[in-house]
């Protein structure tokens, strides 16, 4: 009877834990999605900009090689790149250890949009606006500790 409880328990609870793992994996796509279409929407395009030689001057030779036998002139610029890599890694030094990996990228060459307020470089909890990024930490729990 204890046993079947038990049982019954662990059950339940594997459950829950899964139930919330994927709720979480679920609201991290969606709001990594709303994100994504926040930043492309509010992008600073710059108009449509044609590659020319000149640009190259000042890159060492061997860059500027390359560019030129794989760029024409007139060519238009890319704005946007999406990048989907799936594959192998070997994460052994000395032997095999093969694993899966999958990636995604979004590589812009102009300006994003901003996500939100300043606000927004802080914590979410308390929303102390910061000054700069590297005092959101002391700003945003300097208050906490203020009476100590």
């Amino acid at each position: 009877m204890w046993f079947e409880t038990i049982l019954v328990v662990i059950c339940a609870l594997a459950a829950i834990i899964a139930i919330l793992l994927f709720f979480g994996a679920w609201r991290w796509r969606a709001a990594t999605k709303a994100m994504r279409a926040r930043l492309e929407a509010g992008r600073i395009t710059q108009g449509a900009k044609a590659y020319s030689p000149e640009e190259l001057n000042g890159l060492p030779p061997p860059v500027q090689r390359y560019f030129r036998t794989v760029l024409k002139d007139g060519q238009p610029m890319i704005a946007a790149v999406h990048l989907k890599q799936a594959g192998m890694l070997n994460l052994g030094e000395t032997g095999d250890s093969w694993r899966r990996f999958a990636a995604v990228q979004r590589v812009i060459t102009q300006k994003p949009a901003s996500t939100g307020t300043r606000q927004s470089r802080c914590c979410r909890a308390c929303r102390y606006a910061c000054t700069t990024p590297t005092s959101a930490v002391k700003e945003c729990f300097m208050p906490l500790f203020s009476d100590l």
